[in-house]
């Protein structure tokens, strides 16, 4: 039998992330100075912005404890000795309290940098975690700490212990070259979760000092993000129960009213769904079950943009929501019903707790293999070649006529006149298999090689 992927991975390892519906919460507004290290620190679930917390105003007992639980959870992950407990802290919510919070609670592991009879500020200063206000750097221990602050604070003491220890994501890497061009190739998995963050420090320098990053779509384009949100929809007239059997549509709308906050919806809104748009959307959710929280997920394509927009890089996209809209919404009438019977099938088995069936254990250790940096055990396992033998619909639209696409502009970046560096980053299965962006650029005659550790 010719392999064929579950629905559910498909879309993880192929399709952009997509764009909410809803109207977003504001971002609650932060210093200019603050702006890429509380991006971190939404990153590694250390805050949500959902526009509920004033991040300027003082910490409260509630927000410091959560910050401190987050980053034990993550300092953890190092899997550092364990040491005896320490004595308790002197912690309250000035900026000596934090910064207490944040020392004790690294000394409980076997760090050699946080020795535990050290004296706290002394040690996050050193660490660089602990810079003080302003020009003069007044370390302010005695003045209230803001959440902002101790956000900062927090996402600083996690990568410095991360970076310091080379862990962190790195990610399927690729480096190619051409002309007095480099061209880093990044294949990424759609999806946060399974402790995805934080990247390498080295994969986040390279995205930092790249002079461009390249993307599926511009996430920041508007126009094309409304006009995808509108292609979902049926035109007036039509609804979702006219193009699929009574069966199906009655489980679409059962999936709907079962589906976890935020994304619970009711009849009506179903029914405004195109098959494939609903089954995108149910493949979404299913991706994240499991979670501690499905609310504001943070794909890594959405991250990287995000830190390389911050940082200056000039952002282009290879395609656009409207081109991807247009490959499914040219998918047949019983291809998009067998599409969305199974991507409801696939959010049942999660519900069950069938990891198998649903497709998010292979989502898990595909999340562990990029986190390792393992691409040849990721293009093993999703036997890309096989899959395509298939010759399935959406096979065909969403790898062989967008693969060449990539490559075509990966050749343009690395013949123009350099020197330049920039960054591709795309799903993972555009980059594998004979008809991938590493061996089609291979086959131009350019130099690519396997880059694990970003070098």
């Amino acid at each position: 039998m010719k392999k064929r992927l579950p629905a559910l991975l498909l879309a993880l390892s192929m399709l952009t992330p997509l764009p909410a519906r809803a109207a977003q919460p504001e971002t609650p507004p932060v210093s200019p100075w603050a702006c890429d290290a509380m991006y971190e620190a939404l990153a590694l679930g250390l805050w949500e912005a959902d526009g509920t917390e004033s991040v300027l105003e003082e910490i409260t007992d509630e927000q410091l404890e959560r910050i401190r639980s987050i980053v034990s959870d993550r300092l953890a992950l190092l899997k550092a000795p364990a040491r005896a407990p320490a004595p308790p802290p002197a912690i309250n919510t000035t900026r000596g309290g934090v910064v207490n919070a944040l020392y004790r609670q690294a000394a409980v592991w076997d760090f050699p940098e946080v020795e535990t009879d050290a004296d706290a500020v002394d040690c996050l200063v050193e660490m660089g975690v602990l810079l003080g206000r302003g020009e003069a750097r007044d370390l302010a221990l005695e003045s209230p700490c803001t959440l902002q602050e101790a956000l900062v604070m927090a996402q600083r003491l996690v990568l410095h212990l991360y970076d310091r220890r080379g862990a962190g994501a790195q990610g399927f890497f690729w480096r190619a070259e051409g002309n007095g061009n480099t061209l880093y190739l990044l294949g990424t998995i759609h999806v946060d979760r399974d402790n995805i963050y934080p990247l390498s420090g080295r994969l986040r320098e390279i995205i930092a000092g790249a002079d461009d990053a390249i993307f599926e779509v511009d996430f920041g384009d508007k126009e094309d993000t409304q006009a995808f949100l509108a292609m979902q929809d049926y035109p007036e007239g039509e609804a979702l129960r006219d193009h699929v059997s009574g069966a199906l549509f009655q489980e679409a709308v059962s999936v709907g009213a079962a589906l976890p906050q935020p994304y619970t919806m009711d009849e009506a809104a179903v029914d405004r769904y195109k098959p494939w748009a609903y089954a995108n959307l149910v493949n979404s959710v299913t991706l994240l079950m499991g979670e501690d929280s499905l609310e504001d997920p943070l794909a890594v394509d959405i991250y990287i943009y995000n830190k390389a927009a911050s940082s200056g890089v000039t952002v282009d996209a290879v395609e656009s929501y409207v081109y991807q809209g247009e490959l499914f919404d040219s998918l047949s009438g019983p291809y998009q019903a067998g599409y969305l019977s199974g991507a409801l099938s696939g959010f049942r088995a999660a519900q069950r707790g069938d990891t198998v069936s649903s497709g998010v254990e292979d989502i898990s250790r595909w999340v562990e293999w990029w986190k390792n940096g393992d691409a040849a055990s990721f293009a093993a396992a999703y036997g890309k070649d096989e899959v395509l033998r298939a010759a399935d619909e959406l096979d065909e639209r969403l790898l062989l006529r967008r693969d060449p696409g990539m490559i075509e502009y990966a050749d343009r970046y690395l013949s123009a006149e350099g020197p330049r560096t920039g960054i591709l980053v795309v799903g993972a299965a555009h980059m594998i298999g004979e008809t991938g962006v590493v061996r089609g650029l291979q086959a131009l005659g350019y130099t690519v090689e396997l880059a694990p550790d970003g070098r």
